[in-house]
């Protein structure tokens, strides 16, 4: 008999790139604290771990205090291109009691949007649950039943130019939210993208993408205080 396929279990970190508008002084420490984070978990160019931009600055040789810069400001820049409402997640990923994650940083943009429609189902097109151009096969969808709501995600192989494979991971959650303070219950979609070319990462990547629904579905609910840890108003949004 052969042996049983054992799938390793996942523990998952989060933390939000800070907007563009931040002020100087916090995006500082958050470069220095980032750096230093992902330069201790550096033992040196890991090229496949690293994203694609940066592989070739890392096969120079840089050390693993440069390569942690180089990717907390490779992290911003990601999140200085997002449009309105669209923040950025960075994870990592701990397989069993290791010190230090298999993968990371993996990036997922997060966007916030107002309902469009009441019927949330909308959303499965958004994520392409039957499948978007590019797709390799059809995608594997799964429903995730969150604090705030239900939603689905998506994970599909895709062949890119050249015929490489990578995996694209698509989530969408309709968010309800109560009514707090003097604010009235609302209802808020979100929508989560990532996507890797780690075919070792991309059989985790899709818990890794529903934890982080789990987390943010969290947020958007009234906490201890009674406010939540995310505010999304018509004119102004406060996240983490």
């Amino acid at each position: 008999m052969s042996p049983a396929l054992v799938v390793p279990d996942v523990t998952w970190t989060w933390a939000w790139v800070p907007a563009t508008d931040t002020p100087g002084d916090q995006l500082a420490d958050w470069l220095t604290a980032t750096a230093e984070q992902l330069a201790a978990w550096t033992d040196g160019p890991d090229v496949a771990s690293l994203p694609v931009e940066l592989r070739a600055e890392a096969q120079a040789e840089m050390t693993p205090q440069a390569i942690g810069r180089a990717t907390a400001l490779w992290l911003c820049g990601r999140a200085a291109e997002c449009p309105a409402g669209v923040r950025v997640v960075w994870g990592a990923g701990f397989v069993a009691e290791a010190d230090r994650p298999l993968w990371a940083p993996i990036p997922v943009a997060v966007e916030f949007r107002t309902p469009v429609a009441d019927d949330p189902t909308y959303l499965m097109d958004t994520v392409g649950t039957r499948g978007s151009e590019g797709d390799g096969r059809p995608p594997v969808v799964d429903y995730v039943t969150t604090a705030a709501g239900d939603g689905v995600r998506v994970a599909a192989l895709v062949r890119e130019p050249g015929g490489v494979a990578s995996c694209r991971v698509d989530a969408a959650l309709r968010a309800e939210v109560p009514a707090y303070g003097d604010r009235p219950a609302s209802s808020v979609d979100v929508v989560l993208s990532t996507w890797t070319d780690d075919l070792g990462l991309a059989g985790a990547l899709g818990e890794g993408v529903a934890d982080l629904m789990q987390r943010v579905a969290t947020l958007l609910l009234p906490g201890e205080d009674g406010v939540p840890g995310i505010v999304l108003e018509n004119e102004e949004r406060s996240v983490p």
